[in-house]
């Protein structure tokens, strides 16, 4: 997700040739504080079940990250000598990790043509690494005859680590609909 395109947007964009009332367009659309984005996946490499009992492994990471209009301004419309640009206020942070869960469900109880199910997965989560751009500070201004810059980057990162957590789930199924309640992380 982003603070400032939707997929209308990159239907229209991606792969075409920009105007630049396109290129004023996309910058117009972008805030003042610049591009903010945040992304999660989660992908699970091996699962099984036997009865009412599951493991699951999965891999899990996400980030999150904001970037100053100004290098996209740059890169959209390009550089002009004596303009100064700016990454202040760009940064973000990314993780990584395992997960290894098992699973219990079973139906609770039939009544009024519905039938109630019940179940909890308890999770073992193992850190693979943390990456964190805390303070950056960048400018660059082209000049007549060549092009200066200084910039700054102070990062955090980290790996390894392990948690856990309790996950619940609850369902009606009837014949004509289903319902369902998930509560995540209730303890972790």
């Amino acid at each position: 997700s982003n603070n400032s395109f939707g997929i209308s947007d990159y239907k229209k964009y991606n792969g075409a040739y920009l105007t630049e009332d396109d290129k004023q367009d996309i910058l117009s659309k972008i805030p003042t504080e610049g591009l903010s984005f945040d992304a999660n996946a989660g992908a699970s490499a091996m699962s099984f079940s036997v009865g009412t009992f599951a493991v699951n492994f999965d891999a899990l990471g996400g980030g999150r990250g904001e970037i100053s209009k100004d290098p996209i301004e740059l890169a959209l419309m390009g550089n002009k000598v004596g303009q100064v640009v700016t990454a202040d206020g760009s940064g973000g942070d990314s993780w990584a990790a395992a997960s290894l869960g098992v699973s219990y469900g079973r139906r609770l109880l039939s009544r009024g043509g519905y039938e109630f199910l019940g179940g909890a997965t308890f999770k073992y989560l193992r850190g693979l690494g943390y990456f964190s751009a805390e303070e950056l500070t960048a400018e660059a201004v082209t000049e007549q005859t060549g092009f200066a810059a200084e910039g700054g980057l102070t990062t955090i990162s980290s790996t390894g680590g392990s948690g856990y957590a309790i996950d619940l789930g609850f369902a009606a199924q009837g014949e004509h609909a289903q319902y369902g309640l998930v509560v995540r992380n209730l303890i972790s």
